[in-house]
């Protein structure tokens, strides 16, 4: 393994400089490899350990049946262990700070998990923090304030909508269906609920805890492009002060009011598109901002995704619901496909005309969940072209790409390089590296 140390390390860098302390993470593993078959597989029960970029131990480490947090000689925390299956979101960030401001007079409070408490003092103040990086999300308090602070900081980190869905997946088939006519809620990157939610012929807004916002609800086939952001945001903002202008979807209006000015309103994030005028003159710039907001391109080739859709909405009941097995596509926000599609049971990747990318086997909905289909889309599109890219069996990013004389670790669903690289040479012995930083 030495030689990949090399790989990436500036080349001035000395055999002395890569071994020791400053690399303990490597220099564990090149111990280990030297009880590996020739394939780089060790004995049953044996685990690599998991390295940074520099060679130091990762905070979160796993063996066996469980995962813990160490500190950076790779010594574990005793206080932070947890069964593998526990540990899926677990970083340990917070319990290695923990681990390297003893005695330095500074605190930092982490959860059960090693990661950072929703809620965290710092001098006369608290603010609501991230999990992984431990800082402030913006919401912060006066220190006699703080025990407030903390139910909202709760709030914010809730993943309400992942356990409801853990709750739903109990009443489910073993293919993950739910019963004719139960659905699985919409839920973001954190577990909690998307401002948009539908179920039967219905879609409506949400709060965040996924209460119906009563004043925002269409029917399915009118809801394609309703996003609800703007109505979740003003659920959140009751009392404080600050206002917030909806349209009937839950979107941001088209003119939106912020002290003595008024602009034009992006639909989706309420930010202004540029232009502005003074409050006076609001009720001349909304003409410009409904012209703004009506330039969307003619329906057509452009937008085959919802074009399709309205083809199939013609076949739709009173309530806009498809005859049975019937299903909408997914667009994205310009009309197109989306790179995954699902019907029934099953999702599957396609191209931009919608077609099934036959190299990709359909999986199973509930498997699909984290499966985006970005880079089968990309195979689709460079064919000719003298470029290649390299899928896993899902459609997502292989964890090592090549280009030019180089390869790299790479993010499964951008494709973005993650950090490590290498020369071409060097790949298979990247590829082991890669693999388990994807498997983090």
């Amino acid at each position: 393994m030495r030689y990949f140390v090399l790989a990436v390390l500036p080349l001035m860098a000395t055999a002395a400089s890569l071994l020791g302390a400053e690399h303990p993470c490597w220099d564990r593993n090149n111990d280990l490899r030297q009880n590996a078959d020739p394939d780089g597989n060790l004995p049953p029960g044996g685990e690599y350990f998991k390295c940074d970029f520099s060679g130091g131990y990762k905070p979160k480490q796993c063996s066996g049946a469980e995962c813990y947090c160490v500190d950076k000689s790779g010594a574990q925390i005793e206080r932070y262990t947890r069964n593998r299956w526990e540990a899926e979101r677990m970083v340990c960030n917070c319990a290695r700070e923990e681990s390297e401001i003893v005695g330095y007079g500074k605190t930092v409070k982490c959860d059960e998990f090693g990661d950072y408490h929703h809620t965290q003092i710092l001098g006369s103040g608290c603010f609501c923090a991230d999990k992984v990086s431990g800082n402030s999300t913006g919401t912060e308090s006066h220190i006699t304030d703080c025990q407030q602070l903390e139910t909202k900081c709760a709030a914010e980190r809730e993943t309400l909508c992942r356990d409801k869905n853990d709750e739903l997946r109990q009443n489910a088939g073993p293919d993950g269906n739910l019963p004719p006519g139960g659905e699985y809620f919409k839920c973001d990157l954190s577990g909690g609920y998307k401002p948009k939610q539908c179920s039967g012929s219905q879609c409506y807004c949400v709060d965040k805890s996924g209460a119906q916002l009563k004043s925002y609800s269409r029917n399915r086939w009118e809801a394609q492009q309703m996003a609800c952001n703007c109505a979740r945001e003003e659920s959140e903002i009751v009392g404080i002060g600050k206002r917030v202008k909806c349209d009937e979807f839950g979107d941001y209006h088209h003119t939106q009011t912020l002290g003595s000015s008024c602009f034009c309103a992006d639909k989706l994030s309420g930010e202004s598109t540029g232009k502005e005028s003074h409050i006076t003159e609001c009720q001349q710039l909304e003409t410009q901002c409904v012209a703004e907001r009506s330039e969307r391109a003619a329906p057509g080739s452009e937008h085959p995704c919802w074009d399709k859709n309205d083809e199939l909405r013609q076949n739709a009941g009173p309530d806009g619901n498809l005859p049975d097995g019937g299903e909408y596509k997914d667009c994205d926000l310009s009309g197109g496909y989306k790179p995954k599609q699902c019907i029934g049971s099953q999702c599957y990747c396609v191209d931009k005309t919608g077609a099934q990318l036959q190299s990709y086997s359909p999986r199973n909905v509930w498997e699909a969940q984290q499966i985006a289909c970005n880079c089968a889309r990309e195979e689709s599109e460079i064919l000719g072209y003298g470029k290649t890219v390299k899928c896993d069996d899902s459609g997502d990013y292989h964890h090592t790409q090549q280009l030019g004389d180089g390869c790299f670790c790479a993010d499964r669903v951008t494709g973005q390089k993650t950090g490590i690289n290498s020369h071409i040479t060097k790949c298979q012995q990247l590829e082991v590296a890669c693999a388990a930083d994807s498997a983090q």
